[in-house]
């Protein structure tokens, strides 16, 4: 990750294995002179051969909005950021409803993989038009697949049948949880909202205080699912890409 005092940037291997060229991602733009930030974010990326250049930005910051726009920077999505403090007054776990957390086994990835592939149908890469849909897809399992090494998702079993899963990572500081991913078979939708409580339930017997998460805009399923959580809704973020 390299960090400046107009922009900050990164790049993202995850994505080039689906792209197939290098790629690149911008996590902060100066907004005070956002022509200058990306004339020195375009040189980082040159000088790294990056061909895939994106990165969200605040949807109010109308400024830097324009200033990408005239780069030819294409807008393709638009995520929100939610967060919530404390887990008092959770929903309670409909009856006979019940899920169960426990960490991947060797026969559950393939299953895994395959879920995440079909399952979603919102996120920066799949939103990307220019993005063919097998590549974005085959993205999404990729990251399964990621975060099943680094040992951060669980499976989520209900009445004896796997329905789901649910990925988070925890912060240095041992009290914020970053909430990554979550998903539930088609087949078993009903346990979607067990799936995010019973997650919920076992961060709360952790001692977090506190968890944040990033959903697309579009998916306003999940954007129900979140206000029924009592998750508050913080932040709208435009994403923009180019190719360079």
């Amino acid at each position: 990750m390299l960090e400046s005092t107009r922009f900050q940037s990164r790049l993202t291997p995850w994505d080039e294995r689906v792209l197939g060229v290098k790629s690149g991602e911008f996590l902060f733009l100066d907004t005070l002179d956002p022509q200058s930030a990306i004339s020195e974010l375009e040189a980082w990326a040159i000088a790294h051969n990056v061909k895939y250049l994106c990165g969200r930005v605040d949807s109010n910051e109308r400024v830097v909005r324009e200033a990408l726009r005239a780069r030819g920077y294409e807008f393709i999505e638009t995520s929100t950021t939610l967060s919530r403090a404390g887990f008092g007054e959770l929903p309670k776990m409909p009856r006979g409803m019940t899920v169960d957390l426990r960490m991947p086994e060797q026969h559950d990835i393939q299953w895994l993989e395959a879920l995440a592939q079909n399952a979603f149908h919102h996120g920066r890469l799949i939103e990307d038009l220019s993005v063919a849909e097998s590549a974005s897809r085959q993205r999404t399992a990729n990251w399964v697949h990621d975060l099943i090494e680094r040992k951060q998702l669980s499976v989520a079993e209900a009445r004896g049948k796997t329905v789901g899963f649910h990925a988070e990572s925890i912060r240095s500081c041992g009290k914020v949880a970053d909430l990554i991913l979550t998903g539930a078979d088609q087949r078993y939708a009903m346990f979607a909202l067990p799936i995010w409580i019973a997650a919920l339930q076992r961060l709360s017997e952790a001692g977090i205080e506190r968890c944040e998460t990033l959903i697309s805009s579009s998916n306003v399923g999940v954007t129900n699912l979140y206000a029924q959580l009592g998750f508050k809704f913080e932040k709208s973020l435009a994403g923009y890409r180019r190719y360079l």
